[in-house]
């Protein structure tokens, strides 16, 4: 039994069938002193457990009812704070494209059901030693520099935002669409909200949801302490730091009361209609107030995992061997570069769109031959080998656009003549190889046009 390292670790098992979460429990608590384990029966109870109590590792089954554990892994990883949570699946199931699925979303181990716990113990050891002897780094960084933004620990300038609100779903919500833009704290009530605010320096900027909870239907302008968002807000900004902390309201509205203006720097609608909420939270968080800002936030945040998709599922008919995404790991060299492409425009807007499929001119002709040709020609829609792949992506944005009430055509054509007098943007990066060798980049640009060059 290991007992080399001091480190605590929380263990959470999401599994629907209590039999199998009691067996794993125990074996665990047995033979592994240092864990201490929660349990949840589905995803949705196991994505609160996870904002709650912040696990080190989650077991996690796949079939459940209300939420399944791929969707339960596909929801984490798009949140920021516990995107990195290690996962290892327990479960019966071998479907080539979920195990597949697993892979795009990381996970570090496989328990096929059903299992001995006994015959599996060398390789949960082996990750509880790798996770235990990691988090220990990390606590002797911490305890060097516990209040620095700079140590090794620590991103540099890590940019927070606090939310202050008891509903999970919302919780949620907000978390999905800030994305990578920065971290993401979430907490139900004042006490607690002033509490993180006193301990990370790296809190920037606080949402209050206009109701907090206080256990009764009291109105808010007539609860008292931490539980008044206005005495909250103004204990917040009174609390001694090099940058003071902005609050903004967060509310189903359109502005702030006169008597909220004294306390708040702003007001995000609270509302699950992303292209509102969206515009209000670039303004206010990120000053950007365009509609066009709204937009490229979501996109940059959202649409990985639907890329993905697409280059599994669209691939045409003739290529017959799975692909496997890279995750920003290819190696691909670019001596002899081409590229596939597709352009979404916004009609009246400055949104432009293009995305190409990337790679070695020769691998391109090698998948021509494949297909019956007698030669590759990549000047003409018809022409193009991942054809259907570019078009399925292309809706996929054309769909976006058209919930911010944009209209946009897509087009064919290549325009490398136009695009060298862009200012172009890469959002996406997703390399993926062929099991035959042949390896490309699918790549998603925004384009900034100046206006001669857009007219032409």
């Amino acid at each position: 039994m290991d007992t080399t390292l001091p480190s605590t670790l929380k263990v959470l098992i999401v599994d629907d069938e209590r039999v199998s979460r009691t067996v794993l429990s125990r074996f665990i608590t047995k033979k592994f002193p240092f864990c201490s384990v929660i349990e949840a029966e589905n995803g949705l109870d196991g994505l609160q457990l996870i904002n709650k109590e912040s696990p080190d590792i989650v077991f996690l089954d796949l079939r459940m009812p209300i939420m399944n554990g791929v969707e339960m892994l596909e929801v984490m990883r798009k949140i920021p704070n516990r995107m990195m949570t290690p996962v290892a699946i327990t479960s019966a199931v071998q479907e080539k494209s979920i195990v597949l699925r697993l892979n795009q979303l990381g996970v570090i181990e496989y328990l096929l059901k059903p299992f001995d716990v006994t015959s599996v113990y060398p390789r949960i050891s082996k990750v509880f030693k790798s996770l235990r002897e990691n988090k220990e780094n990390k606590d002797a960084l911490e305890a060097v520099a516990p209040d620095s933004g700079t140590s090794q620990g620590q991103k540099a300038n890590t940019h927070k935002i606090l939310l202050v609100d008891d509903d999970l779903s919302f919780q949620m919500f907000f978390t999905s669409m800030i994305g990578n833009r920065c971290e993401v704290i979430c907490c139900d009530n004042g006490e607690e909200a002033y509490k993180k605010v006193l301990q990370d320096r790296m809190i920037t900027d606080v949402c209050i949801s206009e109701n907090l909870p206080d256990g009764n239907t009291t109105a808010q302008n007539q609860k008292v302490g931490l539980q008044n968002v206005n005495f909250l807000a103004k204990k917040l900004v009174e609390i001694e730091r090099s940058t003071k902390v902005r609050v903004l309201l967060c509310a189903d509205r359109e502005s702030l009361f006169i008597e909220e203006k004294k306390y708040f720097k702003g007001l995000i609608k609270r509302t699950y209609v992303q292209k509102q909420f969206l515009e209000s939270l670039l303004k206010k968080v990120f000053d950007d107030d365009s509609r066009e800002g709204a937009f490229r936030h979501a996109v940059a945040n959202r649409f990985n995992d639907k890329i993905q998709s697409a280059l599994i599922s669209e691939l045409p008919s003739f290529i017959k061997e799975n692909i496997a995404i890279l995750d920003g790991k290819g190696g691909r060299k670019v001596e002899n570069e081409h590229a596939e492409e597709i352009s979404i425009k916004v009609i009246a807007g400055k949104i432009d769109i293009s995305v190409t499929i990337e790679g070695d001119f020769e691998d391109f002709e090698k998948l021509s031959v494949l297909r019956g040709d007698t030669g590759y020609s990549h000047n003409y829609r018809q022409h193009q080998i991942f054809q259907s792949v570019l078009s399925a992506i292309a809706t996929i944005f054309v769909d976006l656009l058209k919930q911010f009430d944009y209209k946009a055509e897509v087009d064919y054509i290549p325009r490398k003549r136009d695009l060298q007098h862009a200012r172009r943007v890469l959002i996406f990066n997703v390399p993926f190889l062929l099991a035959s060798g042949e390896e490309f980049d699918c790549c998603v640009w925004f384009n900034d046009f100046d206006e001669s060059t857009r007219e032409k």
